[in-house]
């Protein structure tokens, strides 16, 4: 990782997604669900990398699926030990960055539906 020219990266956390959106358990099977997330991240990877104002996008999950889609974006990746929740992920995730120069960040959850660059931007230009 080299030292950021703009001070403002994402910090993405990514539970297992096979363990993802247990609240839809009803409605789709685990397969569908791990689908669902898969296509939640792939657009959520996307808005981020059109981002004018972001230097850099940390994604932050043990999920190796999840790693391996972020490392085909192009974003970094922290491995984690567990999924111990999405503060601890984040926490993780800060605390790599801040150990790599980065004083800014902004924490975008996965599965932020209809989120655009043109949002990540006017969160990051204020």
């Amino acid at each position: 990782m080299t030292t950021p020219v703009n001070p403002v990266w994402a910090v993405l956390p990514v539970k297992t997604l096979g363990s993802a959106k247990q609240r839809l358990r009803d409605v789709l099977s685990p397969d569908e669900r791990q689908a669902f997330m898969i296509a939640s991240l792939s657009d959520i990877l996307r808005e981020i990398g059109n981002s004018t104002l972001l230097s850099g996008l940390l994604v932050v999950s043990k999920d190796p699926i999840a790693l391996d889609i972020a490392q085909q974006c192009g974003a970094e990746q922290l491995v984690i030990n567990a999924d111990s929740g999405q503060s601890d992920a984040i926490s993780q995730g800060v605390t790599f960055l801040r150990q790599h120069g980065v004083s800014a960040t902004l924490t975008i959850p996965g599965d932020t539906p209809l989120v655009t660059a043109a949002d990540i931007d006017a969160v990051c230009g204020s």
